[in-house]
């Protein structure tokens, strides 16, 4: 269900809502998602966190897994060319990010307890990376996700 709104004469898509609050769903629930491993990396003895914590971290990255599904399965055949070059800008903005944590290793490593945190953020940011183009693509308001673009018609 795509309406049109006609700006100058032209006529402009405009995706439907659900697409948009899919995707700021998803980056709410990754946001929160991610403060689990990053608690669970500078605790020291992760028995000083609440019992409900481990629950929590469990079913908020279950529901992360669950929405970033969606958004990949939605969104894939959505990807056009604008999506695919905006995730290579960010792509080249969040690989500083492995830079940033081995400085960190280097200059606080000792106060981190990696093996309790680094895997949750780890599968978490290839999460993020896998999916950012699918993401990009539903969310974006000038898409049109009613049937694909025809830029994406020889697409697999």
């Amino acid at each position: 269900m795509t309406s049109h709104l006609s700006v100058s004469g032209n006529s402009v898509d405009v995706r439907p809502g659900w697409g948009r609050r899919l995707a700021f769903a998803t980056a709410g629930v990754f946001c929160l998602s991610i403060v689990f491993p990053i608690a669970a990396g500078l605790a020291k003895d992760t028995s000083v966190l609440p019992e409900w914590w481990g629950p929590a971290d469990v079913g908020v990255a279950a529901l992360l897994a669950a929405l970033a599904v969606a958004v990949i399965f939605l969104g894939d055949r959505h990807i056009d060319d604008w999506s695919a070059r905006a995730s290579y800008g960010i792509y080249r903005i969040l690989i500083h990010g492995m830079l940033a944590m081995t400085t960190v290793y280097i200059f606080a490593g000792d106060r981190i307890v990696w093996s309790q945190g680094l895997p949750g953020i780890a599968w978490r940011m290839w999460l993020l990376l896998y999916g950012l183009p699918a993401w990009l693509a539903i969310q974006s308001p000038s898409r049109n996700l009613t049937g694909g673009s025809s830029e994406n018609a020889s697409r697999p």
